[in-house]
């Protein structure tokens, strides 16, 4: 069985290991991505990164873009632990924010993967 902090490193990992390989050549924009968003999180709240994410991703809708991307690995992470249910993330963080410790147990996880996928980005050798 793992423990929650197993599960955000595993996530992590996976948002890594699945990057593209155009994203894993440019690591600092991702870098700066996970940077943003953790500063976003720990200043702001759940509710606020996911607004953020949200806004950055509908830019380009001829691929997923970063944002995009981290929007679903912290989405992921909170429906692998059922902390929310499949449907609107505005909606389900609404409905988490109604149980305050449960929402700081989801800050603090999700904190937690962002600086796991943060470290592993960091440890991608550059590729030319």
């Amino acid at each position: 069985m793992d423990t929650l902090d197993i599960k955000c490193a595993k996530k992590a990992k996976e948002f890594v290991t699945n990057l593209p390989e155009i994203l894993k050549k440019d690591k600092n924009k991702i870098e700066n991505l996970l940077t943003k968003s953790l500063g976003i999180l720990q200043e702001n709240g759940v509710y606020a990164l996911f607004l953020w994410l949200e806004s950055k991703s509908k830019k380009d809708e001829r691929n997923k873009k970063p944002e995009a991307m981290i929007q679903d690995l912290c989405k992921d992470l909170l429906l692998e632990l059922r902390f929310i249910e499949n449907g609107d993330i505005f909606d389900a963080i609404t409905k988490l924010a109604e149980n305050l410790e449960k929402l700081i147990l989801t800050k603090k996880l999700i904190e937690q993967t962002l600086t796991y996928a943060l470290y592993h980005t960091k440890a991608i050798e550059e590729q030319k």
